[in-house]
């Protein structure tokens, strides 16, 4: 009996970890479209605002395209620049 509950166990750890998993691909997402978003809206260019967080275009543009995360230090910096919060950033709030 004991191996009928570590079988379960061990699929509600496999759902737990899909649904984390699910849920770390949505924010992605949702980063990656409003940092675009909120760049445009700003009428900033990729280029001017990797000059305000002291990096290359090329970042900007992966963070943009989701080949690349960014760091703790500019999610924050980035929040201050646009006046949102990280949660909104990260998909996690609507403001």
């Amino acid at each position: 009996m004991s191996s009928f509950f570590t079988e379960i166990r061990k699929i509600a750890n496999l759902r737990n970890f899909l649904n984390i998993t699910d849920i770390l691909i949505s924010m992605k997402n949702k980063f990656k479209e409003r940092l675009k978003e909120l760049r445009k809206d700003k009428k900033l260019t990729q280029k001017q605002l990797a000059d305000l967080l002291g990096c290359t275009n090329q970042n900007i543009n992966d963070w943009e395209t989701g080949n690349s995360e960014t760091s703790f230090d500019n999610l924050l910096m980035l929040a201050d620049i646009f006046d949102v919060t990280t949660d909104y950033l990260l998909g996690k709030d609507e403001y």
